[in-house]
């Protein structure tokens, strides 16, 4: 959606909510909810991205109105939010029930392993029959799931928002970032440091490579600094620079670490002349 189409479907959405108002107060919050939204989506630029799809256009307002008006600044936690609500909490507020019934640690881990699979292969999508055999293979180390692959593609596909048949036979997931943030998940947990440094220098793994920063441990984190920063001692390209950097200045970096990191930044940054 373009950015007044954006405005437009938020609108309708907070319209929808006032006509359930019951006095002119309550009217008054939501307008109010509505004003704050568009002036968030103005100031920070991963949200505008989320809002150009209108499933995850409604899972902002709706975020935004259940906290508050205060959405999350940070995108792992906004990320993590929407997970939360887009794999639990939508359906069990409904009284949705699906068959297989699969609870939120199960789908995240279904979708982190689906996501990973895709961007270390260089997929954009893939065959509906491959993903499935995917999460045949993912759902043998998972006992507790007793069910068909089949269905749980389809509980997935149907259920989650996140993954989607635009074109027949085929599936990929609705927004990259999700996609991203859940294979950076994926990468941490299987401790796979040596494939974040291996493909640094490309651009569509930066946001998964500086996205595994924030899903790491702390020791984790220096792990992967000390990797990109000795990748950067070879010959380097402006993303795999930018990477660096980006993970430099991260404010979850140990204090102690500080004066080394702001050295290494400054040595594998271009000159600006």
């Amino acid at each position: 959606m373009t950015p007044t189409q954006v405005g437009a479907f938020a609108h309708r959405w907070h319209e929808a909510m006032r006509s359930r108002c019951a006095t002119e107060p309550e009217r008054a919050e939501v307008t109010e909810q509505e004003q704050g939204l568009l002036a968030a989506l103005d100031r920070h630029r991963h949200l505008r991205q989320l809002a150009g799809y209108p499933l995850l256009c409604a899972l902002l307002c709706a975020l935004h109105r259940d906290r508050r008006g205060q959405l999350p600044a940070n995108r792992m936690e906004l990320y993590e939010v929407a997970l939360q609500m887009l794999l639990e909490r939508r359906d069990r507020e409904r009284r949705i029930e699906t068959s297989p019934a699969l609870g939120r640690t199960e789908q995240a881990l279904l979708l982190s392993d689906l996501a990973y699979w895709l961007i270390r292969n260089g997929w954009s999508d893939a065959g509906h029959g491959e993903a499935i055999d995917r999460l045949a293979a993912k759902l043998r180390a998972m006992p507790q799931v007793k069910a068909d692959p089949q269905r749980v593609y389809r509980v997935l596909l149907e259920r989650t928002g996140l993954l989607r048949e635009q074109v027949a036979g085929r599936v990929d997931f609705v927004h990259r970032s999700f996609e991203e943030y859940l294979a950076a998940k994926q990468a941490i947990d299987e401790g796979d440091f040596g494939v974040l440094r291996a493909h640094a220098h490309e651009p569509q793994w930066h946001e998964v490579v500086v996205m595994a920063a924030g899903h790491a441990s702390a020791a984790g984190r220096e792990t992967l600094l000390r990797a990109l920063l000795d990748r950067a001692a070879e010959p380097t390209t402006p993303e795999q620079t930018a990477t660096c950097c980006a993970l430099s200045r991260s404010p979850v970096w140990r204090p102690r670490r500080s004066a080394r990191r702001s050295w290494n930044a400054r040595s594998v940054t271009p000159p600006r002349s």
